[in-house]
This record gives structure tokens, C-alpha cells and sequence, in this order.
């Protein structure tokens, strides 16, 4: 995974709130909301009331190409901006312009489109979209033959479109446009892909920092209903450790229903993370997860310990991030062995182990250079407290997965993310 820096990013279609909240909380730029015709008017209203509510910014996708029409929309839905989704009309465009001056409007390009005046199309619209057709969300993938012929200033305004994957922007990467709006992607006949969405943003908005993830591991079976409340918190994902004590005896998941919660947690994102010795059946864990939770489980955590062959960590298993989770005490061991993921998990030592936590700040001070433009999540036993002295003394570019203190307490998870980590 390369870093492409902080490109723009608009997710369409957006019709669900977990995957709203999903999107904002990977800071994706625009959300995309389908509002095609007038007789949709009303039609994801209370959506989009949620995305500005949490700092989303919202773009109304339509087709209506009467401005009475376009300017009631607009009063009903105030998004943040308006995407005009067919042939690039200049005079209805700045007549909606001279109606709401800070409303973004985005325009759509093709290479069959009629209107090609580039120096015009960069003075009406804040972004140009390019795209293979008006149709939206064929998965079709675009050349985009006039692209070489735009200003500079519209390049630095356009989102590439068409068929676009995390492997497609690797492709992509060279023609350095603004950024990239995508669609069929993210979406499958089995439902919204999180992993998808997680993998583009794993390019785009790299590295994640001041996220939270929560772990469902002790959570009882009864009370799983809580995580249905993922829109409503901040949480960027749940967690679930998988353990049958061959790795650490005293550690066994097995009372802990993780299956039953993984069936419960199908329409959110979740990690899970793998307490396994035996190579060939971390292999084969790794597979039938896969296969399995396609579309919402969007890593893996492997627990990493002396002897574990590095190939674990680089091999491509069905296209899913394989992340080391390491044991304080095994840092010096991991760098040892030049594994060079760019995110970690790190087990951290118990609260009340002032001497272990003393030990585990000066090695990883020690190991800072390593660490350097990774993403890192720190794991286990954190409350508030604990986060505050990891912070005081490593930084604010962390990432906190936090269990039995949230989970017995679920208002904390927003008091966490808004007095510690915003």
C-alpha cells in the first residue's frame, strides 16, 4: 500500500446510514444522495439531515434540469453541494449559482460530451466530474481522452470517475487529478462493501489518527443489540478477538460467542483479530473469513510472535489488509524481522503495570524512526486515563481499540472521541 496523499474523495449513492456514518468517520469528502427526479423530492431527507449533522458534506445527485425545480430542491434538502448529472448546461448552472453563491456545483464530463469549453467549465463549477456516461454506477472504465487538454486549474478540480477500485487509482495515480468519485464499487448484489471503502481509503485518507475502535469481545450475547448504535458514535469500527488459548493459554475466546456476534455485526464494519500459533490455520481462518464477511469484516489483525514466518504479513489473502498486532515486549523482536506493514496494532502493557508501561514507552521511543508514517492502534485494557498518559508521553497520532471500559459504559465512547481525541 503507497500513500497517495490527501485526495479528494466522493462516495455516491449513498443510501444507508451505517454507511454514511462509515464514510464521514474515514473523513471522505463528499456524500454522494440520489435525488434524481422531481417526484423523488422528499427521498432521503432524513439522510442527509444526519450527514450535516455529523459534519458530512452532503452532495444532491440529479437530473432535474428546471431551475424552479433545481432551486426548491436545493431549499428543501440545503446540501453542501448540487451535482448537475447531465450535459453541462452554462446558463442554468449560473443561475444557480447567482441563487445560492456558497452552494458547491459539480458538473459531469464524458468523452461523448458536446459541451467541451474547458476554460468555461473551470469558471462554472467548483469540481468536475469525469465519468464514462450519465448513467452512473456501470462499473464501466473511462480513457479520459480530453483530460491532457484541461487548464491546470481544472485538473486540480477534477474527480476521475468510471469504473474506479483501489487498484484503478494505483493506475490512475500519475494523472494527479484532485481526487476520485466512485459508486459500483463499493456496491455488490450481497449489499454495501465497508472493505472496499476501507481499502480506497487505506490510499486516500492515509493514515487514519484519533480513531476508536470498540471490542465486542466481552460483551454478552444479549446486551450485542448495543451495536446497532454504531451511526449514532464515533467509533470508526467494532473488534472481535478470536482465541483458543494455542497462542496464549490464559487467553480463550472460546465461551465468548464470537461467531453468533460476527452474524449480528453483517451491516457494520468490524475487524477481527486472530490468537492463533499454527500458520496453516491462521491460513485457513484467514480464508473462510474472507469468503464468509466479504463485504463488512475490513481487516485482520494476526497476532505476531517470535518465530512466525513474515510471509504471513505480505501475502495477499482475498484482498483484505492483513495487520501485526504485536505484544509490547516483542517490539524489538518484530523490527528484527523487516516486516514492513504501514499499520500496526500494539498490544499494550495492563494500567496498573507502572513498571511494564515505563518499559513500553522507552522501547517504543526507542523504535520511533520504525513507526514513522505508519498508522497505529493501540490495544487493550485502555480507559481514559490510560489513553491520556499514552498521549502525554508518545503523541496524538494514535488510534485506541477499547473493550470492557465502553461497553459497560457506552455513552463514553463520544465523550472519548470528543474531549481526548478531536
Amino acid at each position: 500500500m503507497k500513500s497517495k496523499g490527501n485526495k479528494v474523495l466522493k462516495v455516491c449513492k449513498i443510501d444507508s446510514i451505517s454507511f454514511a456514518s462509515f464514510a464521514i468517520k474515514q473523513n471522505v469528502d463528499f456524500l454522494g444522495v440520489h435525488v434524481l427526479e422531481e417526484n423523488n423530492f422528499g427521498e432521503h431527507q432524513e439522510l442527509i439531515q444526519f450527514i450535516k449533522k455529523k459534519n458530512g458534506k452532503p452532495v444532491v445527485v440529479t437530473k432535474i434540469q428546471d431551475a424552479n425545480a433545481l432551486q426548491k430542491l436545493v431549499e428543501l434538502y440545503k446540501p453542501s453541494g448540487l451535482q448537475f448529472h447531465f450535459e453541462i448546461q452554462p446558463q442554468l448552472v449560473s443561475t444557480i449559482r447567482n441563487l445560492f453563491p456558497n452552494l458547491l456545483l459539480f458538473g459531469v464530463l464524458t468523452n461523448l460530451s458536446e459541451f467541451l469549453d474547458f476554460t468555461s467549465i473551470n469558471n462554472l463549477f467548483d469540481y468536475i466530474i469525469y465519468d464514462t456516461s450519465f448513467r452512473g454506477g456501470t462499473n464501466e472504465t473511462n480513457n479520459y481522452i480530453h483530460f491532457d487538454k484541461f487548464p491546470q486549474t481544472l485538473k486540480e478540480k477534477t474527480l476521475l470517475a468510471g469504473g474506479i477500485t483501489s487498484e484503478r487509482i494505483e493506475e490512475l495515480n500519475s494523472l494527479r487529478a484532485c481526487g476520485y468519485d466512485i459508486q459500483s464499487y463499493f456496491r455488490t448484489n450481497a449489499g454495501l462493501s465497508f472493505k472496499n471503502l476501507d481499502k480506497v481509503c487505506d490510499l486516500l485518507k492515509f493514515p487514519r489518527k484519533n480513531m476508536l475502535s470498540i471490542s465486542l469481545t466481552d460483551i454478552s450475547l444479549n446486551e450485542i443489540q448495543q451495536s446497532a448504535s454504531y451511526y449514532r458514535n464515533a467509533n470508526l469500527e467494532y473488534h472481535l478477538d478470536f482465541s483458543l488459548g494455542s497462542l496464549y493459554p490464559s487467553f480463550n475466546t472460546t465461551s465468548k460467542s464470537i461467531e453468533e456476534k460476527q452474524q449480528y455485526l453483517l451491516q457494520l464494519p468490524y475487524s477481527i483479530h486472530l490468537f492463533v500459533k499454527d500458520e496453516n490455520e491462521i491460513r485457513e481462518r484467514i480464508k473462510k473469513l474472507t469468503e464468509k464477511y466479504s463485504l463488512n469484516l475490513i481487516r485482520i489483525f494476526v497476532q505476531y510472535f517470535d518465530g512466525i514466518s513474515k510471509e504471513i504479513f505480505t501475502e495477499h489473502f482475498a484482498d483484505i489488509n492483513i495487520i501485526p498486532s504485536i505484544f509490547y515486549k516483542d517490539l524489538n523482536s518484530y523490527f528484527s524481522q523487516s516486516i514492513n506493514s504501514p499499520i500496526l496494532s500494539i498490544v499494550v502493557p495492563k494500567p496498573e503495570s507502572k513498571e511494564d508501561i515505563e518499559l513500553f514507552i522507552d522501547t517504543f521511543l526507542s523504535q520511533k524512526k520504525n513507526f514513522e508514517g505508519k498508522e497505529i492502534w493501540f490495544d487493550r485494557n485502555l480507559e481514559m486515563g490510560y489513553i491520556e498518559l499514552l498521549k502525554k508521553h508518545l503523541g496524538n497520532d494514535f488510534n485506541f481499540i477499547i473493550g470492557k471500559s465502553v461497553i459497560n459504559d457506552w455513552s463514553k465512547i463520544n465523550f472519548i472521541h470528543e474531549h481526548l481525541l478531536k
